[in-house]
């Protein structure tokens, strides 16, 4: 036997190298967009979709939306749409109208002609959304939201929820003073109490035609939450002085919440504005 027989690879270590250069090469090119090859399927019937349509008109003309854009209100002057402070009622037939006079499909050109979509069509593009659009500042400013912007708000948001978990894997793994109770306090008295005392504010406000920021009582309500709950997950590290500790956590839980009724109490007895009750 020659020694290159000897020493000739198997179809097994062949078959594994074309395995791993396999997993070393390149990804392909994947495309910028996905052409459909599957049909449209009509959910509902013409005379179904038509009631959908006069509704929709009803709605849009008797209802209407407000646009806080003054670009957007003067394209829907010029359009023949009625304007009301910025409340915009749209006559039946001017949405159709309008829509049909857009593209069936157009292309949005990239920097990289490779890159370049088809929206429309029978074209799905996927890209990334979410966030907020826009922020307010603390000097009332508001501006184009940035990734920085939305890092934070995640960071903010789950921060309690990182917590709760990395209590409850201190637990299971019996460190001391560490318990199941604290995790659960870190779920409850942190994430959820911080995050349903802000959707509270916020819609509360939001309701109300007021400014999406907090002042001073729900500040001062927020940060309440915020130190109980710190207070509540850790009294078990204070020894001989988690009874205090405790009393302390529970007596700013309290005060948080007696802040935000006298902040929000008064709201719930004002008249709501007109361009938001509908009646304006």
């Amino acid at each position: 036997m020659s020694p290159a027989a000897v020493y000739a690879p198997t179809s097994a270590r062949r078959g594994r190298q074309a395995r791993q250069a396999a997993r070393r090469a390149p990804p392909p090119p994947a495309p910028a967009y996905l052409t459909r090859r599957l049909p449209l399927y009509q959910m509902h019937g013409d005379e179904a979709l038509a009631l959908l349509e006069t509704n929709a008109d009803r709605i849009l003309a008797e209802i209407g939306i407000d646009f806080i854009d003054d670009e957007a209100l003067a394209l829907w002057r010029a359009a023949g749409a009625t304007i009301e402070g910025r409340r915009v009622r749209m006559p039946p037939g001017l949405c159709r109208e309008l829509i049909a006079s857009a593209p069936r499909q157009f292309i949005q050109h990239a920097r990289n002609p490779a890159r370049s979509v088809q929206v429309g069509g029978d074209a799905t593009v996927f890209v990334p959304a979410y966030g907020a659009p826009f922020v307010s500042g603390n000097g009332g400013d508001r501006r184009y939201a940035t990734l920085a912007d939305f890092e934070n708000f995640v960071k903010l948001a789950y921060l309690w929820l990182v917590i709760g978990w990395g209590l409850t894997a201190a637990a299971i793994l019996w460190v001391p003073s560490v318990t199941h109770g604290m995790a659960q306090h870190a779920f409850t008295a942190g994430a959820i109490g911080h995050m349903t005392l802000v959707v509270m504010s916020r819609a509360a406000l939001g309701h109300n035609g007021l400014p999406l920021k907090a002042d001073a009582l729900l500040s001062a309500a927020i940060a309440c939450v915020f130190v109980g709950a710190v207070l509540r997950v850790t009294a078990n590290f204070t020894g001989a002085a988690a009874g205090p500790v405790l009393m302390i956590a529970a007596s700013l839980w309290s005060l948080a919440f007696l802040l935000f009724f006298s902040r929000i109490l008064p709201l719930c007895w004002r008249r709501m504005p007109a361009y938001l009750a509908g009646d304006g």
